[in-house]
């Protein structure tokens, strides 16, 4: 029995395919129609790569300052040696935002953080699975949105697991990609 190394392909590009554009405006789109703002939409600057997911709440009109300013208060507020929760974890858990509302935001953040003229560095591995065509834009806002609503319920299930619970990307890559992260060097 012959045992073949997984393959998984770097990223090549980082500029989304029209499709992938097309799925990621649908989705806003639906999001915008099935559960519209209910504040008033804040100007967003033209260069946006850099932009932490409450600039894009506040953007688009699903949160307002004060209610941001008392999320990144309760942020903050984790002690020594306890994991700091996720912005739009608070926001999902206080009811300020829903999980459609935080994985559609966090799918528009991530087209512009790919279509952004700067060469694109994954983080997350969510980024690293889309900018390595190994998932699709929208497959990753499901799973997103399933993830956050879980954490809302008091369930903890990292991504990789639900990708692969999902069958929409295999062990081999996700088990990849961390390795490749883990010897990454430091900058």
């Amino acid at each position: 029995m012959s045992t073949t190394l997984a393959y998984v392909p770097p990223i090549v590009s980082a500029s989304p395919t029209a499709d992938v554009f097309a799925s990621v405006a649908h989705m806003l789109a639906e999001t915008l129609r099935v559960e519209p703002p209910p504040y008033r939409a804040w100007a967003m600057p033209a260069e946006r790569a850099k932009m932490p997911i409450g600039s894009y709440l506040l953007g688009h009109g699903y949160i307002r300052p004060n209610q941001l300013v008392q999320a990144l208060s309760i942020q903050q507020q984790a002690t020594p040696g306890e994991q700091r929760m996720l912005l739009g974890d608070i926001m999902v858990a206080r009811e300020l935002i829903s999980p459609r509302v935080l994985a559609t935001m966090l799918a528009v953040q991530l087209m512009d953080r790919l279509v952004d003229p700067t060469p694109f560095q994954p983080v997350r591995l969510g980024e690293h699975l889309v900018s390595r065509g190994l998932i699709k834009p929208r497959h990753l806002a499901g799973v997103l949105q399933l993830q956050s609503w879980l954490r809302s319920q008091g369930y903890s299930v990292q991504l990789g697991s639900l990708l692969v619970q999902q069958n929409l990307v295999h062990m081999r890559h996700i088990e990849e990609i961390v390795a490749q992260e883990r010897n990454r060097p430091v900058e």
